[in-house]
């Protein structure tokens, strides 16, 4: 029998599902919370490594699951080896096992020798703080307010491009993600952008012209997915509209969603309030998954 694992967390959940399905119909979780020693229950960010930890980030601390035991990483104001804060942004690992952990007192590198963490800044000492990251071919991208670090692999050097002069404010970069040899970055609130590596130029999407964009996502065969908020769920192809779902003319559960992964040729949904959205890619049929009370 095949088994299919997935790790699901929410923004606003009080644990970390381990999920996994043994048939296409049922499925089981391991639940980890405070009582299991997790350092708060807000879960923010989730990672598992080339090493099989799972690195968990929540508003008070940074955990590491070995599938035994967690361990907690907090912030001390006396220790300049530990965190800069408590509350985790997102953890990433870049090809060169590289741990990257962005607080929201700045980024910083976990040193697996002497399991300690130290604070990174570019080459003209200016501290980077970010919001999103995305793996590029020769290195790491951090999106931060108004603009984008770049760690390149082949020097370990910082490149940093800024855009205040074109953007309405000092804005974060939401999420990033590559779409026809381009990234685009969602800025949340103000708009979809696009990004040329080549030129550095950045450019406004007008055709994305909603208010909140809650999340973007392109999948294995480079169809880009777009969630304008409380509107459900837009598919677009070489540029052209070529699906629309919604709680109204689909499946799908709510039209709020938060975030978007695919797995074997399934995309599943995290929605605000309606549970776990799995959308098949082959036929575009819905099934779901919820919370039920004492089960």
């Amino acid at each position: 029998m095949r088994l299919i694992s997935l790790l699901l967390f929410t923004m606003l959940g009080a644990s970390i599902l381990k999920l996994s399905a043994v048939n296409s119909g049922f499925f089981y979780y391991k639940q980890l919370g405070v009582k299991e020693g997790l350092s708060q229950s807000k879960v923010q960010a989730i990672l598992n490594d080339h090493q099989g930890y799972l690195w968990i980030g929540t508003e008070a601390g940074l955990n590491r699951y070995d599938n035994y035991h967690l361990k907690q990483y907090l912030h001390y104001p006396e220790d300049t080896t530990s965190l800069p804060s408590n509350e985790i942004l997102f953890v990433a690992e870049d090809a060169l096992y590289n741990l990257w952990v962005a607080t929201k007192a700045g980024m910083c590198l976990y040193d697996p020798q002497n399991d300690s963490f130290k604070k990174v800044s570019t080459s003209t000492d200016k501290e980077i703080y970010a919001s999103s990251y995305l793996l590029v071919d020769d290195g790491i991208v951090f999106g931060g307010k108004s603009c984008i670090y770049k760690f390149k692999y082949s020097t370990k050097e910082w490149e940093m491009y800024a855009f205040e002069h074109l953007l309405p404010k000092n804005i974060s970069f939401r999420k990033m993600v590559r779409y026809n040899n381009r990234i685009l970055i969602n800025t949340q609130w103000y708009g979809i952008y696009s990004f040329d590596s080549e030129t550095k130029q950045l450019t406004k999407i007008e055709e994305f012209s909603a208010d909140n964009y809650s999340t973007i996502y392109v999948d294995r065969k480079h169809c880009l997915w777009v969630s304008p908020y409380g509107k459900g769920l837009f598919c677009y192809e070489d540029g052209k509209l070529v699906r629309q779902f919604s709680s109204k003319n689909s499946a799908l559960t709510y039209d709020v969603i938060h975030d978007i992964i695919e797995k074997e040729n399934q995309l599943w949904i995290a929605t605000d309030g309606g549970g776990v959205n799995i959308l098949s890619l082959d036929d575009f049929s819905f099934s779901h998954i919820n919370k039920v009370r004492d089960d």
